[in-house]
C-alpha cells in the first residue's frame, strides 16, 4: 500500500510538471497581452520619480531641427528585466546643458514591460520614440517559471517594436505625440536609417532564447533588416544576416551605408563585435563574422554616418581593444571603416555602457550612455564636433563631457 501511494504521488507530480509545461506552451497562465496599448503617464507616478527609481540605463539621444536635444532611457522596478520596467523621455532646449524632468512614462500593464528605447529624427522632421514591449517571463498555470530541459529560460522572444511620433518636436515639453502603435515583432535598439535608394531601414532582431510564442525561424538567429517604403506606416522583412546560435546574444545591431552604396551591418555577439555586408540594398547579406580591426566586449556600441560622409564609432575602449564595460571613446573613419582616428575619450570611468549618438543640424555630435546602472544611476551626455574627433581631444568651444542628463537616487 505504501509503495503504491509513493508511486502514485510520483506519477501525479510528473503529470503536474508535464501539464504545467503544456499549459504554458499553449498560452495559459498569468502572462499579459503584449499587444495591449501601454499606459502613457503624462504625470510621472510617485514610484517612477527620480527620488524613487533604484536603477536606470540603456539610453538613446536625438537632436531636432532647432538644436533641441532629446534623451530616452528605461527604468522602473528593481532591476532589468522586471514587470514594472517603463520608458522615460526628457529634453533640453540648450544643447544639453540643462534638462527637463521626465516628460512622460510608457508603462505597459500587468506582466508586460517596456525596454530598449530608441530615438530617431526622420527626413520628414518627425521625432520617433521606439521601444521593445514584451512579457517579463513565461509562467505556467501555477505561476511557476518555465524552463527548457537544458535549464534555459523560455522567454517572450517575439516581443514587439512599438512607437510614438511627434510632428512638432520643436515644441519641447508641449510637443504632441501620436498614439502608441505596434510596428512588427522583435526588438529595435538602434536607429533606423534612410539609404540612397530611399529605403527606410530598421535594424530589428528577435532574441535568441527559447521563445514563448511562435516566431518565424528565419527571425531567430542573427540581425534582421526591416524596410518601410511608405514613410514608416508599415514595415516588412527585407533581409537577414546569419549569426550562429552559439554566438548570438542580443544583436543590438547598427546599419550604415558606405560611399559605394553597400550596407555595413555591425552587431554584438558573445565574442564581441561582428559584421556583415550587403550589396543589393539589404536583400541578401554575408554571414556575420568577427571584425578583423574592431574589437569589443559583449555589449552595445554605436555607429553612424555623419553629415560629412565620415563614420563615427562609439564603444568601450580603443577601436582595436576589448576593455570590458569601461571607458567610452569616439573614433572617426574617413575611408568607410578601413582605418580609424585615435580615439577621443569621452569618459574614462568604469561601468560606463550602452552608448548611442546623434548629430544636430549644426554638426554638433551628441553621445549618451549610462554610468553605474544600479549604483550611480546616471544618464550621461557628451557633446563634441568632428574637429574634436580629428584632434583626439576637446578643442571646440561647444565640446563638453560628463553632462548629467538624469540621476535617480532611490534605494532598495
Amino acid at each position: 500500500m505504501k509503495v503504491n501511494w509513493i508511486l502514485a504521488t510520483i506519477g501525479f507530480c510528473l503529470l503536474a510538471c508535464y501539464g504545467s509545461r503544456v499549459l504554458a506552451q499553449q498560452g495559459y497562465g498569468d502572462d499579459a497581452d503584449t499587444f495591449a496599448v501601454p499606459k502613457i503617464w503624462k504625470e510621472i507616478p510617485k514610484n517612477l520619480r527620480d527620488e524613487n527609481r533604484v536603477w536606470q540605463g540603456v539610453p538613446s539621444v536625438e537632436a531636432t531641427s532647432d538644436n533641441r536635444v532629446w534623451v530616452t532611457w528605461f527604468s522602473g522596478g528593481t532591476m532589468e528585466p522586471h514587470a514594472d520596467n517603463v520608458v522615460l523621455l526628457a529634453t533640453s532646449a540648450n544643447k544639453g546643458d540643462d534638462w527637463s524632468e521626465p516628460l512622460f512614462a510608457v508603462d505597459p500593464q500587468d506582466t508586460t514591460r517596456a525596454s530598449g528605447p530608441s530615438l530617431w529624427y526622420d527626413p520628414l522632421k518627425r521625432l520617433w520614440i521606439l521601444w521593445h514591449q514584451s512579457n517579463i517571463h513565461v509562467h505556467d498555470a501555477h505561476k511557476k517559471l518555465v524552463y527548457e530541459a537544458n535549464g534555459d529560460e523560455i522567454r517572450d522572444c517575439r516581443g514587439g517594436v512599438w512607437c510614438m511620433i511627434s510632428d512638432n518636436p520643436e515644441a519641447g515639453a508641449d510637443a504632441s505625440w501620436s498614439e502608441p502603435r505596434r510596428l512588427c515583432d522583435g526588438f529595435c535598439l538602434n536607429k533606423p536609417i534612410v539609404d540612397s535608394r530611399g529605403q527606410w531601414l530598421f535594424p530589428v532582431c528577435v532574441l535568441r532564447y527559447n521563445s514563448r510564442y511562435p516566431v518565424d525561424a528565419k527571425f531567430l538567429i542573427g540581425p534582421n533588416i526591416f524596410v518601410s517604403n511608405d514613410e514608416g506606416k508599415t514595415l516588412s522583412l527585407l533581409g537577414h544576416s546569419k549569426l550562429d546560435w552559439k554566438n548570438s546574444c542580443w544583436d543590438e545591431h547598427n546599419v550604415v551605408e558606405r560611399s559605394d552604396g553597400s550596407l555595413w551591418l555591425t552587431a554584438r555577439a558573445l565574442y564581441g563585435f561582428c559584421e556583415g555586408f550587403s550589396t543589393d540594398g539589404g536583400k541578401t547579406w554575408t554571414d556575420m563574422k568577427p571584425s578583423p580591426t574592431i574589437k569589443h566586449t559583449s555589449s552595445r556600441f554605436f555607429m553612424m554616418k555623419l553629415q560629412s560622409g565620415n563614420l563615427l564609432l562609439v564603444k568601450n575602449g580603443p577601436v582595436g581593444a576589448d576593455t570590458g564595460r569601461n571607458t567610452i571613446t569616439a573614433s572617426l573613419s574617413k575611408d568607410d571603416g578601413k582605418t580609424w582616428s585615435e580615439s577621443l575619450v569621452l569618459d574614462e570611468r568604469k561601468n560606463v555602457t550602452y552608448p548611442n549618438g546623434a548629430q544636430g543640424p549644426d554638426g554638433t555630435i551628441y553621445v549618451v550612455y549610462d554610468h553605474g546602472r544600479h549604483d550611480e544611476k546616471e544618464i550621461v551626455l557628451a557633446r563634441f564636433t568632428e574637429e574634436d574627433l580629428v584632434a583626439g581631444e576637446i578643442v571646440s568651444p561647444v565640446g563638453k563631457t560628463k553632462i548629467i542628463v538624469n540621476q535617480a537616487t532611490g534605494v532598495l
